[in-house]
């Protein structure tokens, strides 16, 4: 979307696959990205590659190439100090792991995960926003409450502003091209790929 000059400037120059997984305190790390320069996937031996719904599914590697990606948007170009500003008193670092997703969302926050800080709350945000379905959403949204879904467009609208300004992305058309993707790759045979 964004051109292929965009992607041979930003796109990470290694992408590493590890086949064990990353623990980090008491949880499992799915990937990081570092310097803005590569992106590390951990965990990848448990990865059924026939398995399309597993392989884009809210907990997939999918979701975590955008979380990490927008990582490395903002290591190079830093996203308004409002933002961080928005759930400042409601992040609770490495602890993140004991809320629910009934508990952060009427918080303002669209997963556990967003809740542990500033960063995160942020990649978060743009990753589950353009890899989700509509169906989630709205049961998000109505998780959420009036005051959690109000917070949540807030976070929305300061990262589509950030994509937009900094890096001339619409991050709606961005998502509307990544779900209709996902949606021709169900309808893929991905068994005959590997025949």
């Amino acid at each position: 979307m964004a051109g292929v000059d965009f992607t041979r400037a930003y796109f990470p120059k290694q992408i590493l696959v590890i086949g064990s997984p990353a623990m980090y305190s008491s949880t499992n790390t799915v990937g990081t990205a570092e310097g803005g320069i590569k992106i590390v996937l951990y965990d990848i031996n448990n990865i059924d590659p026939t398995d399309v719904d597993a392989l884009i599914s809210s907990s997939s590697r999918f979701k975590t190439m955008h979380h990490e990606f927008a990582h490395i948007l903002h290591q190079l170009k830093d996203y308004p100090t409002e933002f961080k500003t928005i759930s400042a008193a409601d992040y609770i670092g490495s602890n993140w792991n004991n809320r629910t997703d009934a508990e952060v969302a009427p918080m303002g926050f669209v997963s556990p995960y967003a809740s542990s800080e500033a960063n995160e709350d942020f990649v978060e945000t743009i990753a589950i926003w353009i890899t989700f379905s509509d169906a989630h959403w709205e049961s998000w949204r109505e998780l959420a409450g009036e005051e959690g879904w109000a917070i949540i467009q807030k976070k929305l609208s300061m990262c589509r502003e950030y994509l937009q300004e900094n890096w001339d992305i619409d991050l709606d058309n961005m998502r509307a091209i990544v779900q209709r993707r996902c949606e021709e790759l169900r309808t893929m045979d991905i068994d005959s790929m590997y025949e």
